[in-house]
């Protein structure tokens, strides 16, 4: 059995193993050991699980061919294989990958997109669109799961592609409901009581703040404008937008923190450069203080697209 496992590994990463393979031999027995308690109602045949293994670590350096066994058990030992398994599971027929896959993670999400819809239904739609994402392929492609595995956290990953289709079921009903961004827009230009701060500046100055803020968010990183739709657009707490990327609430606080200080020096440069002259100062000051106001009126349009 251990024969044909360095045989089927070596077959998957291009090598030829001369010598002493024990340590390499124990490496994929432990390996696949750890896999069939962290997935026990899979059935996988071990040699293809080996050969897939080989296979991911000739493609993530050129050098394993010239690496002697000993080299390779390192490796081996170092891989994510538990979630490389149950993504080739899931690639094969009748291995009961898929339903394995979804009873161990699609309960973790539903606490994670909650916020994100508002009924039952909603999440099922969620969990149907991330089957598709996942699972669905077309020809004799691999489907999409077997390709994403290896990339991270393989939970963290899941969780933020369910938070994304939540989000867009959401503003797919916002539209449906008929809210116009467009149309909100329009109105936080308008002349609105409620906003005495903008009510008070000339509508040159408007149009002029408009432009500078547009060109503040158009210059975000995507992980920033993406952070920042979270927070604004979603509304989501600062907790779900902690834990759709991995990391403590803390880091995501301070990262929105860090947007929005960045987002207005971004934006007062932008109207220093556009009134250029220092007479103008005044004229500035007067914007600033409808600044705040008009980045949050701003936002959801902007961070929509």
């Amino acid at each position: 059995m251990t024969s044909r496992l360095i045989d089927a590994f070596a077959r998957g990463c291009g090598c030829s193993l001369d010598g002493p393979t024990a340590v390499l031999q124990a490496a994929l027995t432990a390996q696949l050991a750890a896999c069939r308690a962290a997935w026990p109602t899979v059935t996988l045949d071990d040699e293809t699980a080996v050969a897939d293994w080989g296979q991911r670590l000739a493609k993530q350096a050129s050098d394993t061919a010239t690496l002697d066994a000993d080299a390779l058990a390192n490796r081996v030992a170092a891989l994510p294989a538990a979630d490389f398994y149950i993504a080739l599971a899931c690639a094969s027929p009748n291995s009961g990958g898929i339903a394995a896959f979804e009873a161990f993670f699609f309960p973790q999400l539903d606490a994670a997109v909650a916020r994100a819809v508002i009924a039952t239904d909603d999440i099922n739609e969620v969990r149907q669109a991330l089957r598709a994402q996942l699972f669905l392929t077309e020809s004799d492609l691999p489907p999409p799961i077997v390709g994403l595995v290896g990339r991270g956290d393989l939970a963290g990953l899941v969780r933020v592609m369910a938070i994304r289709a939540a989000l867009k079921l959401r503003r797919s009903a916002t539209r449906r409901a008929g809210l116009s961004a467009n149309a909100a827009m329009a109105q936080s230009f308008a002349d609105n009581p409620a906003n005495p701060e903008l009510q008070a500046i000339r509508e040159q100055q408007r149009s002029m703040l408009k432009d500078a803020v547009e060109t503040a968010i158009a210059a975000l990183p995507i992980h920033d404008r993406t952070v920042l739709r979270m927070s604004i657009v979603d509304n989501l707490p600062i907790d779900d937008i902690g834990r759709a990327f991995d990391v403590h609430r803390a880091t995501a606080a301070r990262w929105l923190e860090r947007i929005r200080v960045e987002l207005r020096t971004a934006t007062m440069r932008a109207l220093r450069s556009a009134l250029a002259s220092p007479q103008h100062e005044a004229e500035l000051t007067s914007i600033c203080r409808a600044l705040d106001s008009q980045l949050a009126i701003s936002f959801p349009r902007l961070l929509a697209s």
